[in-house]
């Protein structure tokens, strides 16, 4: 039971691969990426798409002490630290989190590897082969099922550890209002595509803005008794959110931010051909609507109207609030009488629901596609 062999390069024994060399792996690929002439976006990539995952292989199949891997997990940290500029007091599930859960969608060594390792024992008692019954027989200690939890909570046999990732993510103060991903559109996309060009401060705004790794007075003052922790301009505390959302002295930042994303929308509508109009007036009743984009076709009204919400509002609701707005019969009656349509032409509402974070509500992506036949790739 002593003899070992190699195998695609690997020194195994009958109980696994022989001390696999993770750390050592691991600081040559870092090493090798940190110095390459790529942008942080594509390092980043690089790191999660072909670096950890062409590790799993020996943290899967082989023998690595969990001190090996805490310290490979908290190396990774530090390079994307590095790379990024987020805090290092942000929550560790950010960086484990799937992408479509508001995270890094990094990989956890230290409790992937007893997932894996939990996942390989059940597929080997599943076997039939008596050689493998046999095995599991004489060294049944080493293959007893490890314990598997993430920041306290116990991972139960079925559950995939991505769960608990994205509840402990959202149950962090300045993450919470990451709950919208679940309802988002193919959420941080960049996070997933080498196609994407940014430039390193943008990756670095981006990522810092998604995690709330953003200096402020709330967070610098965190934990202490001070009164320093509020707004400069109003009462409020001067958190993120507040900044970006709710402060009268950004105001006009939001509306830029918001026509901003508006002559994006716009942009793309015009080179797929459409006929758009904007800075609409139109008069309901004692009162007037403002829909931001107007696209007028022969059988076909559609009324879009992008908006960029609180970070812990529910996009649902939001969107349900607009389309009331919008989509009430006054408001139809008066955008047929205003562009001069029959009572017969269709008029399709579809606000277009974003947090400020950068979630797009899955349904106003989707109903903006199907109403105006965009590509999937578009």
């Amino acid at each position: 039971m002593d003899e070992t062999f190699r195998y695609l390069g690997i020194e195994f024994s009958p109980r696994g691969i022989c001390s696999f060399p993770l750390l050592g792996i691991l600081k040559a690929y870092l090493k090798r990426i940190d110095s390459a002439p790529w942008s942080r976006h594509h390092k980043y990539l690089a790191l999660k798409d072909y670096a950890l995952t062409k590790l799993q292989f020996g943290v899967s199949k082989g023998l690595v002490n969990i001190k090996e891997l805490r310290q490979a997990d908290s190396l990774i940290r530090d390079f994307v630290r590095k790379w990024s500029g987020i805090f290092k007091d942000t929550p560790l599930s950010f960086y484990y989190a799937r992408t479509r859960d508001g995270g890094l969608g990094l990989v956890e060594y230290e409790r992937s590897a007893r997932v894996w390792f939990n996942n390989r024992v059940e597929k080997l008692k599943r076997s039939h082969d008596p050689v493998i019954k046999e095995i599991l027989r004489i060294y049944h200690k080493d293959f007893e099922k490890k314990i598997v939890s993430v920041r306290g909570v116990r991972l139960n046999t079925n559950e995939r550890i991505t769960t608990h990732y994205r509840t402990d993510l959202l149950a962090k103060v300045d993450t919470a209002g990451l709950a919208n991903a679940r309802h988002g559109y193919n959420n941080l996309s960049f996070l997933k595509r080498n196609d994407v060009s940014l430039r390193d401060w943008e990756f670095c705004v981006a990522l810092q803005t998604i995690s709330s790794s953003v200096t402020t007075p709330s967070k610098k003052h965190r934990y202490k008794q001070r009164p320093t922790n509020r707004c400069d301009h109003c009462s409020e505390v001067a958190n993120l959110s507040h900044i970006l959302q709710g402060c009268p002295k950004t105001q006009g930042l939001r509306i830029h931010r918001h026509d901003t994303i508006q002559d994006m929308l716009v942009g793309s509508l015009v080179k797929l051909g459409f006929d758009v109009n904007t800075q609409n007036y139109i008069p309901v009743l004692d009162t007037f609507i403002k829909p931001d984009i107007i696209l007028q076709g022969p059988n076909k009204t559609i009324v879009i109207d992008p908006s960029i919400v609180s970070d812990k509002s529910n996009l649902i609701f939001d969107y349900r609030q607009k389309l009331n707005k919008y989509g009430n019969i006054n408001a139809i009656s008066a955008i047929r009488e205003n562009l001069g349509l029959s009572e017969d032409h269709e008029v399709v509402v579809i606000p277009f629901i974003s947090s400020w974070r950068g979630i797009m509500f899955s349904t106003s992506v989707n109903e903006l596609r199907r109403h105006c036949k965009i590509p999937q790739d578009s």
